[in-house]
Parts: structure tokens; C-alpha cells; sequence
């Protein structure tokens, strides 16, 4: 498992992640959480931009402290914003991410999936086409 923010924090918090999760998933899911995390912090954050940009680099950077994970979100906060958070912020970012760690793993992608599919044989007059599991088959 990578070793990025998101998913420390959730093993820290003792949020059980599947042993594959590891990157950002899908814009869709991403945005999804980028939303709801705006409207909960974007006073915290001074702007929907930050807000969204502290969503976009759990989800992106490597954690400089895996041992304290919430090291890393104080970290990234003030380097978005330019200011340490105070403990209550820091505590509701915590909450946040306890109460909302569904949707936070939603927006982790199960990497490899897609490379797994496993054909056992696969009999043409022509070519057969594997695109990410959809099979195509040309009989021109």
C-alpha cells in the first residue's frame, strides 16, 4: 500500500482500507468529496479553492510523519493557508474525516483491478480487442 496521507490517516483513525487502495480514484468520486468537504470548511480554509486543494494533497502527497498521521493534515493546512490551525480546527478536520470515511474510500482506487482479468482462452475468426475488460470482437 502507498504510502500516502489519506490512507494513514484512515488506518490511524483505525478505519479498515482494503490492502490494494491506493490512489485517488475517479474525478467523479474526488469531486464528490471535495464538495461536501468545501461546504463543511471552506471558512476554515478562507476558500473553496484551498479547501479543495487540501482534499486533492491527502490524496496526493507521500506522508512525511506515517507514525502521526495527523501531523501530515496540520502540515499541509498551513502550507495551504499559510498558518498553523488551531487544535479545534485540526480536530474538526479529524471528525470530519471519521464521520465521512466512507466517501473517503470511495474516492481511493482499487489499483490492479482492472489488470486482473484473467482469460482462460479466447477463440476468433479475427482479432479480439481487450480495452479494461470490454471485449470487442472484429469480424471484418
Amino acid at each position: 500500500m502507498e504510502n500516502i496521507v489519506i490512507v494513514n490517516v484512515l488506518k490511524w483513525l483505525g478505519i479498515t482500507i482494503a490492502g490494494n487502495l491506493v490512489s485517488k480514484s475517479s474525478d467523479l468520486a474526488l469531486n464528490k468529496i471535495k464538495e461536501t468537504f468545501s461546504e463543511a470548511f471552506k471558512e476554515k480554509f478562507g476558500t473553496v479553492k484551498k479547501s479543495e486543494e487540501f482534499i486533492e494533497t491527502i490524496y496526493e502527497d507521500k506522508s512525511k510523519s506515517p507514525q502521526k498521521p495527523k501531523r501530515d493534515i496540520e502540515d499541509i493546512f498551513e502550507k495551504i493557508t499559510g498558518s498553523e490551525p488551531s487544535d479545534e480546527v485540526l480536530n474538526e478536520i479529524v471528525e470530519w474525516i471519521k464521520e465521512n470515511n466512507q466517501i473517503l474510500k470511495e474516492g481511493l482506487n482499487l489499483k490492479g483491478i482492472q489488470s486482473r482479468i484473467s482469460i482462460g482462452s479466447q477463440k476468433a475468426k479475427r482479432d479480439i480487442i481487450n480495452i479494461q475488460g470490454n471485449v470487442t470482437i472484429n469480424n471484418k
